[in-house]
């Protein structure tokens, strides 16, 4: 047998002169090395390992032909989801991948029929590839429990911190909360208003329940607290949800009216809680009861007034005191002297301007007026008693403290309350320069004494009354 031998870069080519087409004897199909990261694999014993490696491995394939022929050849790793590679011998390139996943793989090289294309010889090679750190089990069920720590921490945390935040903004709101009635207490109030007064446009209102230490003195603490906690309601109800309502103290209240300066809405504000505070009065006190119960509001335009809080509560507290001096039970809106009065014709009918002077309030009760009322109604009386020959006297009370003290706004106020309601509706009370100023109309001069005397016996029967000593003087109007 005549052989030829060709060395050519795809192997060595041995021809047959008789057996052209001897395809087991004339080719050799083999896996030369593998090419992982730089380290070359080669054959150990039969098996082929890689080690565990993250970096690019390739397989180094080799077909030996002894024939002239250059057979198409399909080669690719069965268990990877790469296809492999389909081309001539001649054109055999290492098939390559990155970042194989560990496991058991079957390198296939198949020689192909060049018409039909079918696998004319195929040969299998085993290879396994060691797992990284990360890809082995212990290490997987190490990770997810890590993980599942993580994961309960940050909802732990998240727990806590909400907790916690809930725990702050309840100390908050126990903090700026008066505990009683469940508005905002005199701190709470302040931060509220000063926020208000800085930035909003609106009404800052200085309130105060009238006449409210009656009900502590007659009817006890517990109905006074009623009456507190109800008129917290009227007044949070009455301003509305988005506006601000705080208690600073005792009977005294405070409220801001949001994007309104009309004094209209403050007219309306005071009529409703003037109203809605008498009737719940009589409900938990009885139809009988003769306390003058009110609301006097002192307000201020913010900011055609300024935008200090402190500043604007002192003017409305101003504002406030000369609605006490008229006779309680209304509003007044402070206005800075440097304000020009308005001039345009005033254009509304005479029933109309009969309401807006008109009393407030016909409750039951002497009328309260500031002094220099007093001195009108002194004058129209006295022209009264000449004409119509009437009785009309005129009495002076004394508050004075047994240990030589001045008395306490309290004392004052309380009083006067008690003047109002042991008095006559047609009675005229005045409060001046720390003195009470009584005209009782329509009664015999002899009963001028009788009624001063029964006066300062009641007074003595009132509740805090002791400690301090009430004298009095006696004129008749003529």
């Amino acid at each position: 047998m005549i052989c030829c031998i060709f060395a050519v870069l795809t192997g060595v080519r041995r021809i047959s002169t008789k057996h052209y087409d001897s395809i087991n004897a004339e080719f050799q199909m083999r896996l030369r090395s593998i090419d992982a990261g730089g380290e070359i694999i080669r054959e150990n014993d039969g098996k082929w390992v890689i080690p565990a490696t993250s970096e690019r491995i390739q397989f180094n394939v080799a077909v030996n032909n002894y024939s002239l022929s250059n057979p198409r050849v399909h080669y690719y790793l069965e268990g990877s989801k790469d296809p492999g590679i389909t081309c001539y011998q001649n054109e055999i390139t290492p098939l390559s991948f990155t970042n194989l996943p560990y496991g058991d793989y079957k390198l296939h090289i198949e020689l192909l029929d060049e018409l039909t294309g079918d696998v004319q010889r195929r040969e299998v090679i085993d290879i396994e590839k060691k797992a990284m750190m990360y890809e082995r089990l212990y290490f997987r069920m190490y990770l997810l429990l890590v993980c599942v720590a993580f994961v309960m921490y940050i909802i732990w945390l998240f727990y806590t911190i909400n907790k916690r935040t809930l725990r702050m903004r309840g100390l908050q709101m126990k903090i700026s909360t008066d505990p009683m009635t469940g508005i905002l207490n005199k701190e709470g109030s302040k931060k509220a208003l000063e926020m208000a007064c800085s930035e909003e446009t609106g009404t800052l209102m200085m309130i105060d329940l009238d006449s409210f230490k009656l009900v502590n003195d007659l009817y006890g603490h517990d109905m006074g607290d009623k009456i507190l906690i109800r008129f917290s309601q009227l007044l949070t109800q009455t301003l509305g949800e988005d506006n601000i309502a705080g208690r600073i103290g005792g009977d005294e209240f405070i409220g801001f009216i949001k994007d309104s300066t009309d004094e209209e809405r403050v007219e309306e504000i005071t009529d409703t809680l003037n109203r809605e505070i008498t009737k719940s009065a009589k409900e938990y006190m009885g139809d009988d009861m003769t306390i003058p119960l009110g609301t006097s509001i002192g307000a201020i335009k913010v900011p055609a007034e300024g935008r200090d809080y402190n500043e604007l509560a002192k003017l409305a507290d101003k504002a406030l005191y000369i609605v006490k001096q008229n006779g309680k039970h209304g509003y007044s809106f402070y206005q800075s002297k440097n304000k020009k009065e308005d001039t345009k014709k005033d254009t509304r009918d005479l029933g109309q301007i009969k309401v807006i002077i008109g009393e407030r309030n016909e409750g039951k009760g002497a009328y309260l007026v500031n002094f220099d009322k007093l001195q009108v109604i002194y004058k129209f009386l006295c022209r009264n008693v000449h004409v119509n020959n009437t009785y009309v006297g005129f009495l002076r009370f004394t508050l004075e403290n047994d240990n030589g003290r001045s008395i306490p706004d309290e004392i004052m106020d309380s009083f006067e309350d008690y003047l109002i309601i042991n008095l006559k509706r047609n009675d005229v009370v005045s409060r001046y320069a720390g003195s009470f100023f009584v005209l009782c109309t329509y009664a015999v001069s002899d009963d001028y004494h009788g009624i001063a005397k029964r006066l300062i016996k009641g007074w003595k029967e009132t509740e805090g009354s002791s400690g301090y000593l009430l004298t009095y003087e006696v004129e008749s109007v003529d």
